[in-house]
C-alpha cells in the first residue's frame, strides 16, 4: 500500500512540473477498478547517469550540464517540490547531451500541503546516503527544505567537476 501511495504521489508531483530538464509524466492512476495496481506512464529517457556521462566530456561541458540541472531544480522548487534524493544516478543525460532529473519517489511538497498521513516516518533516513544533506541524515523531516536539495546538488557539482566525492 505504501509503495502504491508513493507511486501515485510521485505521479501527481511530477505532473506539476513542466521543464525540459525533468522527466515528464503522461498519466498516473490504477489499472482498473478491478485491478487497483498503480501505474505511472513517464517519458522514456534513453541515456546514462550524470557521472558516467560527465567522465567522457570536458570541464566546460560539465558546467553547462550543471547549469541545466540547476535550472530544472529551481523550476521544481518554485512549484513547491523538493526532490530529496538528488544523486548522479537520478540524473540522466540523453543522446543529445541534455540532463533530465528523474526519480521523484521521495519527493515532497515544500509546504507539506498534501492531505493524509506522511509517507515517510520521522527518524527514517531515505535516499542516496553519499549525497544527503546533514538535516536529511539526522532523520528529522521538519528540517528538510530546498536547502537540502541544494546541498545535494553541491555535492554532485563537486564530484562532476573535481572527479571525486568531496567527503569520501
Amino acid at each position: 500500500l505504501m509503495d502504491a501511495r508513493r507511486m501515485m504521489f510521485e505521479g501527481e508531483t511530477l505532473a506539476r512540473l513542466d521543464h525540459p530538464g525533468i522527466a515528464r509524466v503522461y498519466e498516473c492512476g490504477v489499472v482498473s477498478p478491478e485491478d487497483p495496481r498503480p501505474f505511472l506512464a513517464m517519458e522514456y529517457i534513453e541515456g546514462v547517469s550524470l557521472d558516467r556521462y560527465a567522465a567522457g566530456i570536458g570541464r566546460a561541458e560539465r558546467l553547462v550540464l550543471l547549469e541545466e540541472i540547476c535550472q530544472a531544480l529551481d523550476h521544481a522548487h518554485r512549484r513547491g517540490v523538493l526532490h530529496r534524493d538528488l544523486a548522479p544516478g537520478n540524473i540522466l543525460v540523453n543522446h543529445n547531451g541534455c540532463a533530465k532529473i528523474i526519480d521523484f519517489g521521495l519527493a515532497t511538497m515544500a509546504a507539506r500541503a498534501r492531505l493524509g498521513p506522511s509517507m515517510t516516518i520521522a527518524g527514517t533516513v531515505l535516499g542516496t546516503l553519499r549525497f544527503l544533506s546533514p538535516e536529511q541524515l539526522s532523520g528529522d523531516t521538519k528540517l528538510i527544505d530546498t536547502r537540502s536539495d541544494v546541498f545535494s546538488l553541491g555535492v554532485i557539482a563537486y564530484q562532476i567537476v573535481a572527479g571525486t566525492h568531496p567527503f569520501f
